[in-house]
């Protein structure tokens, strides 16, 4: 929608909420499809920073039953789960 109306979503957003744009069904729906992807960021975040503590326990848990062992958080994913099999 940015191309199409000239703004990028800040400069929508920041007109959307302080009702310079009135209510045509665009501006909604771009409101809703920014309020998703901004959502889905944020899960992405979370599920980022839950991988990292996960492969830090991990790492503390190898290096307790073998300290020379790779760390896990430098093994690529796919290359670590082809190990974990």
């Amino acid at each position: 929608m940015n191309g199409q109306y000239k703004m990028g979503s800040e400069e929508f957003a920041a007109k959307f909420n302080a009702g310079e744009l009135g209510d045509d069904a665009d501006w909604f729906e771009w409101q809703y499809l920014l309020d998703a992807c901004q959502k889905a960021q944020r899960q992405l975040q979370l599920l980022e920073m839950t991988i990292a503590e996960y492969l830090a326990k991990l790492d503390a848990k190898l290096q307790e039953i073998e300290p020379t062992i790779i760390s896990a958080s430098s093994i690529p994913c796919k290359v670590w789960r082809n190990i974990q099999r």
